[in-house]
């Protein structure tokens, strides 16, 4: 039987030189980015796959390849768990050419889906604007279904990763744009699941154990759960934090029920003079002038 595995010789989290062997399929998939990189296309793949299926697993051996074969070690500067710090990695100057790992971009710490839309937005924008940086971009989701096609079609290669019977690391790749967009629809539009496909993969296998070779587990974990629990803090704060339109119709509805400005002061935690700049702002739109304009006659 023909040996589908290539080894290399890669620095481990402790500093040591050691044999870490890599599936064919996959190192495919890693100089298929470099030569997309090289010219000056978008390299960028989505992975998905079950809850505990290893999907971050497979992305901590890709993303350590791909920054091996470049002269370079993998550490936590190449992975991302939130839309905000995609968007500062991708603005910096300092890490052309790295692969980035946006790691449970969907998933908040609470198991709780995150807006999808800015996350996708983002990365869209990065794809489009900052493809002069050469990075590496690789998108761990649970289900394809979660963006849309706009994005997914700008994806060289998707890989699915799966459980069969109790072995985790068995892995599927799409490549041809054609099947990817057929299992998409299958999921977005008709709501079919994995049991109902019936396109086979471009390619297969098995991977390995990578994520204990290049992280500390236990770490990796800690900075993942703190990542997203800061990402959902700042959502949450987002949600009461009120709009200057807000409140100015919650001044408009003080003025009605006989407030000065002074006394509105405390209500909304706002200095007379914000609430003077809030007023100018708000009679400069039509709808809220006439609603203004008619308070102060009452």
């Amino acid at each position: 039987m023909a040996n589908v595995y290539k080894t290399y010789h890669m620095e481990n989290k402790d500093g040591e030189v050691v044999p870490v062997d890599y599936h064919l399929a996959l190192v495919g998939v890693v100089e298929a980015a470099q030569i997309r990189l090289k010219e000056n296309w978008d390299a960028f793949i989505i992975v998905t796959g079950s809850v505990g299926d290893g999907k971050s697993n497979l992305v901590a051996g890709i993303t350590a390849l791909f920054e091996h074969l470049n002269g370079r070690k993998m550490d936590y500067d190449n992975v991302v768990w939130t839309s905000k710090a995609f968007v500062e990695k991708t603005d910096r100057d300092d890490n052309f050419g790295k692969a980035i790992w946006w790691d449970e971009a969907i998933q908040g710490s609470s198991g709780k889906k995150m807006a999808l839309t800015s996350e996708g937005d983002d990365l869209k924008m990065a794809l489009v604007t900052k493809r002069f940086k050469k990075h590496f971009y690789i998108l761990i989701v649970d289900e394809i279904e979660e963006y849309a096609w706009k994005l997914i079609k700008k994806a060289s290669a998707w890989i699915h990763v799966k459980t069969i019977g109790l072995q985790r690391g068995y892995f599927d790749i799409y490549t041809k744009s054609s099947k990817i967009k057929t299992i998409y629809r299958a999921f977005k539009e008709y709501k079919w699941d994995w049991s109902r496909i019936n396109l086979s993969s471009d390619l297969r296998g098995k991977f390995n154990k990578y994520m204990d070779v290049f992280f500390d587990q236990k770490e990796y974990d800690s900075k993942k759960l703190e990542a997203t629990q800061i990402a959902e803090k700042e959502k949450e704060q987002k949600k009461t934090q009120m709009t200057d339109a807000q409140r100015f119709k919650l001044i408009i509805n003080l003025k009605k029920a006989g407030f000065s400005i002074v006394k509105m002061s405390p209500i909304l935690g706002l200095s007379p003079s914000a609430i003077d700049k809030i007023i100018v702002k708000g009679k400069a739109d039509k709808e809220f002038s006439k609603a203004w304009e008619e308070v102060k006659k009452g």
